[in-house]
């Protein structure tokens, strides 16, 4: 039987104390990090060993509130932090576990939506997945089978859809509808359903047994692998396929998948045994299904290294050797899929921080002089869009899109600080960020977070011994509460 769990209690006692009100110089958020925009404002967690908690902020001092007064024994509070509309779910531990929670940004709002189950050991929560007004997720545990869960944002509204007692995982939403592959272990097929809002399961296809989705979709289908081979499903029984033969390709997929032109660009690995990899393409059938070209790429890109504009896949990709990453182009075609070089760029520019803007990627990467600058991309052509800075130790880094422009953090040269730096992608316009005073040293990893045309920074005034929350226009820069 599934027992309150006392995350809940400790809230409504919190919220007793009066304590929900705008944070002050002694209880402000200190060493902020992984902001996430939510609405018109930024949640993120804050606070160091058993002492995280889960904040908000709409950019003002007054607007700027704890949201929880959990505590842990392992010394994490909340991860998953994913945005919801004006909402945010995430998993938050305390001393009785991990269940999933939602927040509206105020205390009042932030509850846990599941009991932890009694007698569970190592819960988990998966895949958090917004469908319009209603939310979805996985939990496990290492004895206990993995629930697909719906909610519509209340602990009340939050019931269980499927379960299977050897893995689940989510596929996508479609109109609404989850879909979902799952088995039940052994020598059991696997299947994918459909879940529609009203709880309604649908099964579209019998899968040769536990399948792993494809992260992203193109052309309105998903994808996902279950026994070597790749499926498609467009969330349809008739429109649900298997797109390639594992006696002649066993499919291990390496990527996300990439929309070009309402075809998916994906890779695959080679080989189980090594990170070399290809470049595939798909239309969703069987004929439509290929290889791009015959390259093989001993460093293949992941999620934040590579994006789609102009038609083309941009990405980090290493031909001959797994040290000498380059940058490269696809637009779904052998003769498409080619290196991009420039007399600006290094020989090895080890591009990262892949971002889109308008029809452009940024990325930063090593010139000529192997220094660190910023290069934009429309897939056939590079320029370099500022210069590299300074020494060959300089790094740049949490490159981050805001309206039209993109900044991104700088550090090394002989500074033990990180600077902010932007550019709107002209000279005029590339400049340092900084205080009305002193100087402004970026906290951990770099850590930025855009909400329409304002910069949230968790960074470090001159002299100050935490980091802090700190909001921009990319002209200037203000803290928006104190730390001690």
């Amino acid at each position: 039987m599934l027992v309150r769990s006392a995350c809940a209690v400790v809230a409504a006692v919190f919220l007793a104390t009066g304590l929900a009100g705008p944070a002050h110089a002694a209880s402000a958020p200190k060493d902020p990090f992984d902001l996430t925009a939510v609405g018109d404002g930024v949640s993120f967690v804050a606070g160091s060993g058993d002492h995280q908690q889960l904040w908000h902020s709409d950019g003002t001092s007054a607007g700027t509130r704890r949201l929880t007064d959990v505590h842990q024994d392992d010394g994490f509070c909340c991860v998953g932090l994913t945005p919801w509309g004006d909402r945010l779910l995430a998993e938050i531990n305390d001393t009785d576990g991990t269940t999933a929670w939602v927040s509206d940004g105020t205390r009042t709002g932030t509850q846990p939506l599941l009991d932890i189950p009694d007698g569970s050991f190592g819960y988990w929560i998966e895949d958090v997945t917004p469908a319009g007004d209603h939310a979805y997720f996985w939990t496990g545990g290492a004895f206990d089978p993995q629930q697909v869960w719906e909610t519509d944002g209340t602990a009340e509204g939050t019931t269980s859809v499927a379960s299977f007692a050897g893995h689940v995982d989510i596929v996508g939403v479609l109109d609404d509808s989850l879909l979902v592959a799952g088995w039940d272990g052994g020598a059991a097929p696997g299947v994918l359903d459909r879940i529609a809002a009203d709880g309604t399961v649908t099964q579209l296809a019998e899968l040769p047994g536990a399948a792993y989705a494809v992260e992203g979709s193109a052309g309105g289908r998903y994808y996902l692998v279950s026994g070597g081979a790749l499926f498609s499903t467009d969330g349809t029984a008739a429109g649900t396929t298997q797109v390639t033969d594992p006696g002649t390709d066993r499919i291990e997929i390496s990527s996300p998948v990439y929309e070009v032109d309402g075809h998916a660009l994906f890779f695959t690995y080679v080989s189980p045994t090594n990170y070399a990899a290809q470049l595939w393409t798909s239309d969703g059938t069987l004929a439509g299904t290929h290889r791009v070209t015959d390259t093989v790429f001993t460093e293949s890109p992941r999620g934040p290294e590579a994006a789609v504009a102009g038609g083309h896949l941009v990405f980090r990709g290493s031909e001959a050797h797994p040290n000498a990453p380059a940058l490269w182009s696809s637009d779904g075609t052998a003769e498409g899929t080619v290196r991009l070089d420039s007399p600006d760029l290094a020989h090895i520019p080890q591009p990262t921080d892949f971002q889109v803007v308008d029809d452009s990627v940024y990325v930063i990467a090593r010139d000529a002089g192997l220094r660190a600058g910023i290069f934009r991309t429309d897939g056939a052509s590079v320029t370099e869009v500022v210069p590299g800075h300074g020494d060959r130790d300089v790094a740049l880094d949490a490159l981050t899109v805001v309206g039209d422009s993109v900044a991104w953090t700088r550090g090394g040269g002989g500074t033990s600080h990180r600077r902010l730096w932007t550019t709107d992608g002209t000279t005029a316009g590339t400049h340092e960020i900084r205080p009305s005073r002193g100087w402004l040293g970026v906290g951990r990893d770099g850590e930025l977070a855009a909400v329409g045309d304002r910069l949230y920074v968790a960074a470090a005034a001159k002299g100050a011994r935490h980091a802090t929350l700190w909001r921009s226009n990319l002209t200037t820069v203000h803290q928006v509460v104190s730390a001690r």
